[in-house]
């Protein structure tokens, strides 16, 4: 099953024990600030981590984004987007505790 859904980053949640969470996340100009960008991409790691354990996530965002998750992603393709150099990251999400269980 897929379901897509254009949805608040750090309101996100599903009723699916695992799955994929796929996301090209606000970041840079869109934001319009670097401050903003972290503070939103550290708050969508939190998110990942409360609901999402055992879950895969991936995400387009500029490389130095995204230690603030705190989820271990490595990058998979390097690439352009909007004038950025961004990279395409991949991993597992655990739940802050190294489990990968809710």
């Amino acid at each position: 099953m897929v379901r897509f859904a254009q949805q608040d980053a750090l309101r996100v949640d599903s009723e699916a024990a695992t799955g994929f969470v796929v996301t090209n996340p606000p970041y840079g100009v869109r934001l319009g600030d670097a401050g903003e960008s972290r503070r939103l991409m550290a708050g969508f790691g939190v998110a990942l981590r409360e609901r999402f354990g055992g879950w895969h996530v991936a995400l387009m965002a500029p490389a130095q984004l995204e230690r603030t998750m705190r989820i271990p992603l490595e990058t998979k393709v390097k690439t352009m987007n909007g004038g950025l150099r961004i990279h395409f990251l991949a991993g597992l999400v655990t739940n802050g505790q190294g489990q990968t269980g809710v």
